[in-house]
């Protein structure tokens, strides 16, 4: 049968390259909840509206690494009895009332075990204090991104005082980009 029409369609269909790289890419997808939970983490550690220098900023992230992975396999809560604890909420995405897990609180254990490990570090006489191998080297970083050059202080301080709150002054970057793009 290798000759019938049948055939021949279905050979197209299978054998489509654009339907191959699709099921390609659906076999390697994966639920991102995970990843979602370990970026909520780091937003504890190095939140968005705080500028850090590149050595804070690769401290903090290790920091939160160590925290995610400290508490990443967390236990479902239990009653003083031992049993599995459930909280039934209604989200406005499904409008289903559903049975959802809450977990054991989590520890920061690893903050007295790395606290303690500076401590014998630095107590340790066979160690110099400026060790080179614990020198951070910062790589080349790319230059800024904003479109405009960066305007003089007091232009910016003039420009923030025109505005009788923040609410407004928001309102007025917001339509200048607009109007710009």
């Amino acid at each position: 049968m290798k000759e019938s029409r049948a055939y021949h369609t279905l050979e197209k269909i299978v054998l489509d390259k654009g339907i191959l790289k699709d099921l390609q890419q659906m076999s390697l997808f994966k639920h991102t909840g995970k990843l979602e939970v370990f970026h909520s983490m780091l937003l504890k550690y190095c939140p968005k509206n705080l500028h850090f220098h590149y050595s804070s900023m690769s401290a903090r992230t290790q920091l939160a690494i160590m925290d995610h992975n400290e508490n990443v396999h967390c236990k479902q809560a239990t009653t003083t009895s031992g049993v599995q604890r459930y909280n039934v909420v209604f989200p406005k995405h499904s409008k289903e009332w559903v049975a959802k897990k809450p977990f054991e609180p989590t520890t920061q254990t690893f903050r007295d075990e790395l606290v303690n490990v500076v401590l014998e570090y630095r107590r340790n006489p066979n160690i110099a204090v400026p060790d080179e191998s614990s020198q951070l080297t910062v790589p080349t970083l790319p230059a800024n991104i904003a479109r405009k050059p960066k305007p003089a202080k007091e232009d910016a301080i003039s420009r923030s005082q025109d505005f009788p709150n923040k609410a407004s002054a928001m309102l007025y970057i917001d339509s200048c980009a607009l109007v710009e793009l």
